[in-house]
């Protein structure tokens, strides 16, 4: 568990685990092409001090949570996680609570509906012994689906860590991230000091009129601004100053569109995410070099 090196883990079926995988200090493991149904806490809880890490091409379906980031302290090859076409689904609830009629338990427990039926966000974290220097993921063409997240913190995709490097950020790309219920997409993003990039992701939410922000960015720990919309955070000045470090700028080729996913998690070949992806560092493990966004091509 805490000491596996050069595992491979691939075509397994986990039901109805609390966690999937835990891998506190692990190195060369690859997850792949394996189905997570109903996993009640963490698909994979990967360690911080983890390093050549290849999460990918998995389908995990009405989870709590998909990979979360555990302190284990530093990692002696950071930057080298890989999460990468993988179907997350979060968007089924999970007992959180109980019928709590004296206000025993944190309200949050309750649920948005009083029933103690909670939803977790797909990338999630625990603090463990800390994460060192810093623990940059790369994240790239998944599929993501998810509730409103047990504390409103969004689908946590985003670096909070103060500690980063800035030569080898957090890198998020291409994804599909759909948001099934109200809440904020995320909160603590930081776009002017180089601890993350996020570019070509297509963001939907499915409802209308929705009453919480869409992003919030905190930059230098005690200032922040919130966004209704993509469109109105790439007129922002916060959009020009991420240029200082990712020319492109921060979500420049990222869209809010539906992707019009069929049942199986397919996008339409005649809609956003057919096309425009962002292109990738040609180091990075897994690609087909296609244009389309998410984890899996349209079909024709």
């Amino acid at each position: 568990q805490n000491l596996a090196n050069n595992i491979e883990v691939r075509n397994c079926l986990f039901r109805k685990t609390w966690d999937g995988i835990v891998a506190g200090n692990a190195f060369n493991l690859h997850i792949h092409h394996n189905t997570f149904e109903g996993t009640r806490d963490d698909v994979v809880q990967l360690g911080s001090a983890c390093y050549d890490i290849e999460i990918n091409h998995n389908k995990m379906l009405f989870v709590s949570k998909g990979p979360s980031r555990h302190g284990t302290g530093s990692s002696l090859k950071p930057g080298t996680k890989y999460i990468h076409h993988n179907i997350i689904d979060c968007s089924k609830s999970m007992l959180g609570g109980r019928n709590d009629p004296n206000n025993l338990l944190n309200r949050k427990y309750h649920g948005p509906n009083g029933d103690g039926m909670v939803w977790a966000r797909p990338f999630s974290r625990h603090e463990g012994n800390g994460y060192g220097t810093a623990d940059p993921w790369k994240i790239y063409n998944n599929t993501i689906v998810f509730g409103k997240e047990l504390n409103n913190a969004g689908a946590g995709h985003e670096y909070t860590e103060r500690s980063f490097y800035p030569n080898n950020p957090q890198e998020v790309y291409n994804n599909i991230i759909i948001q099934t219920m109200d809440h904020w997409l995320a909160r603590g993003i930081r776009v002017s000091d180089g601890s993350q990039i996020h570019d070509g992701n297509i963001y939907y939410r499915q409802f209308a009129n929705p009453r919480n922000y869409f992003l919030r960015l905190w930059e230098d720990g005690n200032s922040t601004s919130n966004f209704r919309s993509l469109s109105e955070f790439s007129a922002s000045q916060c959009f020009t100053d991420s240029k200082e470090y990712y020319s492109r700028g921060f979500e420049d080729a990222g869209v809010e569109a539906d992707p019009h996913l069929d049942g199986n998690y397919y996008p339409d070949p005649n809609g956003p995410a057919a096309d425009g992806a962002v292109p990738l560092p040609t180091d990075w493990p897994g690609q087909d070099y296609g244009d389309y966004r998410g984890a899996l091509p349209p079909l024709n």
